[in-house]
């Protein structure tokens, strides 16, 4: 770095960036003496840090040089987000830095990591009457529900007063993301305000009231001394509280349109919970589209107008009371604040009183209740003044009790079989299948996601033996593809709800090599570098007297959007991986889980005895890699090689045993659950039965669960999709396949749709001995250089075997390492005198967790 300008690594792809960055530094340096006195209530940054998301195809590798492309260092990520944090070698061009990053393919976003105030206006030295709890029909709510001790309420904020009479007894262990330590004392006042509006303590003759008495209040600070608070603060703290049991969060800070936070209220919003959010004191109108995982509160008055200094807009959802509002200060006394600071944590509180009454609510429903619940004060139905209306307590709380027959079980029970369903019909909650010959429609219900975490990789969508479907997303646009049978259909959907149909024509792969007897296709992958799509899918080889035959795994191309493709040919085949015997690879059974491609083989003995589960994986890039020589024969002396790493390639499961020729699987890879689930003809039971088993890494596997299905005999198993990530207790999930009952092959078409919750129960069931683990290096209470480059090392064991260790630096996870011996490469930031805590954690195949003793270091 020399004059205040970057010395990039390379401009290939960045040439512009350079221009970028000179012209800001330049602007900066001329400007910088006058401002130096300013408070800018305008955006402000973190000094040179970014926080980038990049599309989940990008290897490490591939990150790491991009970053050292803009000479900056990796410095964190935010792990449950896949935010990566990055340090620019200086400050002032954080805004055009990315931009510029934004703009590769490679790159989900890339944004400053800004600073924002809080949203409040002078307080008031009066103390008047709470007018604003009558004002929301507090008081009718509270003949019902006064909050539950079990509801807890996130602050993210300034920080609390945990010594305040009407707070103390209320709080629970929370998080400083500002300075990464577990010291949430308030450093200005507006977080103990804030914490107050939503839930001081109540009935306690002294001090004052609040919105849910009894609820519970997490303290996550997210700013620095002046209350400005960090985008990654806050983002770090939103997925803490919801790890932690928040089941509401209250950012008093205007950040609707703000990637990184929009991205952990996502999560937040999945975990269960409620964002709530101030709308900006700044009196304009607000053209920001509507953020749908947070709630943007307006205020108003006590005759119910809009306060004149509160932002209004299109992403305004409700209003609130946020004049002089009476509430707890720092130090043990009361004032009044005002401020949509203010309005929102009392949307908070009554969303906190919603789920004391109700706890078994969504967090979709939560909303809607609230939305649907508040008094529509402006024009009929929503407006961007007051959103859906101003909130009203009492209505909340008695939609929520209305709606408790309705949702008092809201996933399946473990092990109870929700169908089998014949020719369901398309609604919001299933899938629409028609078991002729070839598939016809298929609607994709909200429940079940047919994508990966990101939305951006395709899942395998399968409908054995007739076809396989897959779907990619682009923006709005999904993609669906059939591997045998079936032309690409083009449909619009969002996100949260894909509730698209599809109609399968007829589609074949271009160019066959083989005369294959049918090729049941796999997931379709995107290389986010090249934009070119790669369908994996299964292909039986016959010989010319259609007697003999081996099955393989096979990939196509593709380069305009999946409308046609190019056959690349085996990838391999399992007769040349395993050796003697004969070995297949039966339909549906791989999938991508990351960064790899799993492959699974129903494994028989050279004697024709018995079948186990067999398992080989191999990075997606290395596959991708060999494919581009389309030289079948160097694939198979590849993989044979690459594919053996120890406890993967050509392990079988004696788990997975059975009688030649019944062992029908299919397993696919769940995103959001991070299980593996494999469904399979199971003739242990005595009938060609299904069983479903589970797994945590797709190499070991849980107990099996048998079902029994319809007729006692099924046969060609296939999963077709899985529902949202778990969020009850006993972390459950579903699970959409299908199956055919046993009658020969022309009963194939007598398809049965059916649904499961499981529960992983682990994989290797009784081992609860966890892993024993210590940092060797650094020392505790040693010194690090600042600015450098430090390798955390450390020694961990297990009676069984370890299968990672997690580094943390502070709360957060740096990086994880999967042999041994066990290191992490942090990059030392540059503040002088910071003291940093180190911890180390081992988990095993029964996922049991060791976690090494907390030591501290600091940067010199």
């Amino acid at each position: 770095m020399r004059n205040g300008t970057f010395r990039l690594t390379t401009v290939r792809r960045l040439g512009l960036l350079l221009v970028l960055i000179t012209a800001v530094l330049a602007q900066r340096d001329a400007s910088f003496a006058g401002q130096q006195n300013m408070r800018n209530t305008a955006r402000r940054h973190m000094p040179g840090r970014l926080l980038v998301k990049f599309h989940p195809q990008t290897s490490l590798d591939r990150i790491d040089s991009l970053v050292a492309e803009i000479g900056a260092i990796r410095n964190g990520k935010i792990d449950a987000l896949d935010i990566h944090i990055l340090q620019l070698p200086t400050e002032g061009a954080e805004d055009a830095v990315a931009r510029a990053f934004a703009s590769q393919p490679e790159v989900e976003f890339a944004e400053a990591d800004g600073l924002v105030e809080p949203d409040r206006v002078p307080n008031d030295p009066d103390f008047p009457k709470q007018w604003h709890l009558n004002k929301i029909g507090g008081p009718s709510a509270w003949d019902f529900s006064v909050g539950s001790p079990t509801v807890t309420i996130a602050i993210l904020d300034t920080g609390i007063d945990a010594a305040h009479p009407d707070l103390s007894w209320k709080m629970v262990p929370g998080w400083n993301f500002w300075d990464d330590n577990s010291n949430t004392a308030d450093i200005s006042g507006h977080g103990t305000a804030v914490a107050g509006t939503s839930a001081a303590a109540a009935d306690n003759l002294s001090g004052v009231a609040s919105v849910a008495w009894n609820c519970r209040i997490m303290p996550i600070r997210v700013s620095d001394g002046n209350g400005v608070a960090s985008f990654s603060a806050v983002a770090n703290g939103l997925v803490w509280a919801a790890d932690h049991g928040a089941r509401i969060a209250n950012l008093s800070y205007m950040m609707t349109n703000v990637s990184s936070v929009t991205t952990a209220a996502r999560y937040f919003q999945r975990n269960g919970g409620v964002v709530t959010m101030s709308a900006g004191n700044q009196g304009t109108f607000d053209s920001t589209s509507d953020n749908p995982y947070v709630l943007t509160v307006s205020a108003t008055s006590g005759s119910d107008s809009i306060m004149s200094w509160s932002n209004t807009g299109n992403f305004v959802d409700l209003s609130a009371p946020g004049e002089s509002i009476l509430t707890t200060s720092r130090g043990g006394g009361y004032g009044l604040w005002s401020g949509t600071s203010f309005s929102a944590p009392i949307v908070a509180g009554v969303a906190a009183l919603v789920v004391s009454a109700n706890p078994n609510l969504s967090a979709s429903q939560i909303q809607n209740i609230l939305k649907n619940s508040a008094d529509d004060l402006g024009p009929t139905g929503w407006d961007p003044t007051y959103g859906s209306g101003r909130v009203n307590a009492a209505k909340a709380v008695a939609m929520a009790l209305t709606e408790i027959g309705k949702t008092s079980i809201t996933r399946p029970p473990l092990d109870a079989i929700i169908s089998p369903i014949r020719n369901p019909t398309s609604d919001a909650t299933s899938l629409a299948l028609n078991p002729e010959a070839s598939i016809t429609n298929m609607t994709i219900g909200s429940r079940v996601n047919v994508l990966t975490a990101s939305e951006r990789v395709a899942k395998g969508l399968n409908y054995w033996p007739d076809g396989t479907m897959g779907v990619t997303r682009s923006g709005s646009e999904y993609t669906f593809f059939a591997a045998n049978s079936g032309s690409i259909a083009k449909t619009t959907g969002t996100a949260d709800n894909p509730a698209v149909s599809v109609s399968i024509a007829s589609m074949q792969i271009q160019n066959p090599k083989h005369a294959y007897n049918y090729a049941a296709g796999g997931p379709v992958y995107r290389d986010a570098t090249t934009g070119n799509l790669f369908m994996f899918y299964h292909a039986e080889i016959w010989d010319s007297n259609a007697v003999n035959f081996w099955s393989l795994l096979a990939m196509a191309k593709s380069v305009d959007g999946g409308n046609t493709w190019t056959d690349l040919g085996e990838i391999i085949t399992p007769n040349s991986f395993f050796g003697e015997g004969n070995h297949e690879i039966t339909g549906g059974t791989f999938t991508i889980a990351g960064e790899y491609l799993y492959v699974y083989f129903r494994d028989r003995f050279h004697d024709g005895t018995e079948i186990n589960l067999a398992v080989a994986r191999a990075r997606i890039s290395d596959v991708l890699a060999a494919g581009a020589s389309n030289d079948v024969t160097a694939w198979n002396k590849y993989f044979n090689g690459a594919w053996t790493e120890p406890g993967m390639g050509g392990v079988s499961s004696a788990l997975e045993s059975g009688n030649p020729g019944t062992n029908y699987m299919s397993v696919s890879y769940n995103a959001y659950s991070g299980k593996y689930v494999l469904v399979m003809v199971d003739p242990t039971s005595g009938n060609w039965n299904l069983s479903i088993i589970e797994s945590l890494n797709g190499l070991t596997w849980s107990s099996r669960v048998i079902i029994e299905t319809e007729s006692g005999e099924s046969y060609a198993p296939s999963i077709i999709g899985f529902g949202e990530e778990p969020r009850d207790s006993g972390q459950q999930f579903d699970v959409y396949y299908t199956y055919s009952l046993v009658g020969g092959f022309n009963r194939w078409n007598d398809a049965v749709l059916a649904r499961r919750a499981l529960t992983l129960n682990g994989p290797t069931a009784g081992d609860t001995t966890p892993p024993s683990v210590s940092i060797t290096s650094p020392v505790n209470g040693g010194t690090i250089s600042r600015g450098s480059t430090v390798t955390i090392q450390a020694a961990a064991s297990d009676n069984v075997g370890v299968t990672k260790v997690e580094f943390y630096i502070g709360n957060n996870l740096r990086c994880t390492d999967t042999t041994a011996p066990y290191s992490c490469s942090w990059n030392v930031p540059s503040a002088k005198n910071k003291t940093y805590t180190l911890q180390a954690k081992a988990y095993d195949a029964a996922q049991n967790v060791g976690t090494s003793t907390q030591l501290t270091v600091t940067a010199k």
